[in-house]
């Protein structure tokens, strides 16, 4: 799988957590649905992340013929190009202290995000829907990310998931890995099915670049008896706002009027270059044409050959012209000047 997706780990390690164990075998599973959003969608840079809180929306579809969601196994959750893992300030929960004591066991700063689920416990013939009182993501010791949910009905108990948060190299973004395949019965031989889930990431995601205007977040589920799943979820971002002006450098050649006016422009980013030229005639300029040329950043080469159908005439000439970048943001005004003359 391509590992390009973060925020839908968490999602993932939400509902593989509360979905530990569903009905073994079952013949088919149904497509989950993700909404991922981040916050702030302002996007920082390959070089400095911007901190972000990504949260997450998941759901499972029941089986059509067991009415409940497919056995979960396991999940890898890879963020996008350019993310990074932002763990500064945070500490270590230890996976035991946490089984034992619950949440309270961990330094608040080893806290990085927290969240709900909706589930159903089977037992036997029975399926009782229930939800977690608590769900929390705890930093653990080295790259372990610890996922804890605590039910108070219809049974009390509670699951720490482990899990590991490993760095790729750049650009890559962080990737966190959870297996399932453990997963204990809970209460008298009791396994539960997750439906719905929650989950905000306060903690421990710094955000990079963002092309095209969103971010893409994949992740694969692994099943119990089934293939493995891999879906996508893309998250809105907002590019950074173009508050630099183009910057436009003209000159232009005498010449005949059978060469026409020839200009040489230089822009630092593409552009709309609009021109107005205009004759001298007497002590006033006249204007004889208008003309927009689309250039590419660097060294270009216009030229305008007639007006109003005719070729230019001889005389002196002058051009005004603005480049106009896609933010719509102006250049200042160059004004250049030549000359044609009839060839002898």
């Amino acid at each position: 799988m391509a590992a390009r997706g973060s925020t839908l780990r968490i999602a993932l390690a939400l509902l593989v957590a509360l979905a530990a164990s569903a009905v073994a075998g079952a013949p088919a599973h149904a497509a989950p649905s993700f909404a991922i959003e981040v916050s702030p969608p302002t996007p920082g840079t390959a070089a400095a992340p911007v901190p972000v809180a990504v949260s997450i929306r998941a759901s499972l579809t029941p089986d059509a013929t067991t009415g409940l969601p497919s056995a979960l196994r396991g999940l890898i959750i890879a963020t996008p190009d350019g993310f990074a893992t932002a763990l500064g300030g945070t500490t270590a929960c230890v996976r035991a202290d946490l089984e034992a004591r619950g949440s309270s066991a961990c330094p608040a700063s080893s806290k990085l995000g927290a969240g709900s689920a909706q589930f159903i416990v089977i037992l036997g013939p029975l399926q009782i829907p229930a939800e977690t009182a608590e769900v929390g993501l705890f930093r653990g010791v080295g790259e372990e990310i610890l996922l804890y949910l605590r039910v108070e009905r219809p049974a009390a108990f509670q699951i720490v998931l482990p899990g590991t948060l490993s760095t790729p190299s750049p650009p890559a973004g962080p990737v966190v890995t959870f297996d399932l395949s453990q997963t204990a019965q809970i209460v008298g031989g009791a396994s539960v099915a997750v439906t719905n889930a929650a989950f905000d990431v306060t903690r421990g995601l710094a955000a990079g670049p963002c092309p095209a205007g969103r971010w893409r977040f994949a992740a694969r589920l692994v099943y119990a008896g089934l293939a493995p799943e891999d879906v996508t979820a893309d998250a809105r971002c907002a590019t950074a706002p173009d508050t630099t002006r183009p910057t436009l450098r003209a000159s232009a050649r005498n010449g005949t009027p059978a060469l026409g006016a020839r200009f040489t422009v230089r822009v630092s980013e593409a552009a709309t270059v609009r021109m107005t030229l205009e004759r001298r005639r007497g002590t006033r300029w006249v204007e004889v044409r208008r003309a927009t040329f689309r250039v590419k950043a660097g060294t270009s080469r216009l030229r305008i050959r007639s007006a109003r159908g005719r070729s230019l005439p001889a005389g002196r000439y002058r051009a005004r012209m603005r480049a106009t970048d896609a933010a719509g943001l102006h250049s200042p005004k160059r004004v250049v000047g030549f000359t044609l003359r009839r060839s002898r």
